[in-house]
Formats: C-alpha cells, structure tokens, sequence
C-alpha cells in the first residue's frame, strides 16, 4: 500500500510598495525658487528603481538624480505631485505615492531701506 503524499504549499501574496514623497521646503514657494521632490521606497532587498513624477496626473520629466526632481517653481507648478517607481530588475511598478500639493506664490519681494529710501529688490 503507497503512502499517502503530502505537500503544504504556501503562496506570500506580494504588494506593490507604495513610495513617499517629499518637497523642499516645506511651505508655500515663491515663483523662481528650486523646489526638490523626493521618492523614497522602502523595500526588504537591495533594489534598483527608476522613477516617474506626475503633476496633476500628468507625467512630467526628471533630468536630476534617480529618486530626485528639482526644478525652479513657476505659477504653473501649484500642484499635486505624485511618484511612482519601476524595479529594473524583475520590473514591477509601485503603487503611486500619495499626492503632495505645492503652493507656488508670487514673486518674494524684499524691501531695503538704504539713505531712507525704501527700494523694493526682486529675487
């Protein structure tokens, strides 16, 4: 008589990491200045990513460091951002990071009193 076979198999359902997305600075931005997006994710392993920025949606380019976008902010740029990234290896897309809203002002307007003159310097 054969002896019964038993086989336990387990199946690890595997989530898409969900990245974090931060700016510099961390207040409202006056028009020309550099505003920085950081995508972090967190992962078990040692893992190459390649990274994709949106604006309202809107996927935009990224020509700084992998996981940074930096650009000069204009009015246009109030927004939310998110990000998303791409395994290199075995490609596997994230889920996209929870939106980050940028306030993009005016310009920032420095006044100067100099021989009681007031001047208004742009930056």
């Amino acid at each position: 008589m054969p002896y019964p076979l038993k086989v336990l198999l387990t199946l690890e359902t595997l989530q898409k990491p969900k990245p974090k997305l931060t700016v510099k600075p961390e207040r409202t931005v006056f028009r020309g200045e550099t505003v920085t997006l950081t995508c972090e994710i967190e992962t078990r392993e040692d893992t190459e990513w390649t990274y994709s920025w949106f604006k309202n949606n809107e996927e935009v380019q990224s020509d700084e460091q992998p996981n940074e976008y930096t650009f000069k902010a204009t009015s246009g740029d109030s927004a939310a951002f998110t990000c998303r990234g791409t395994r290199t290896k075995h490609p596997i897309t994230t889920e996209p990071s929870n939106p980050v809203s940028l306030s993009v002002s005016g310009e920032f307007l420095f006044k100067m009193k100099c021989n009681n003159k007031v001047q208004d310097l742009m930056q």
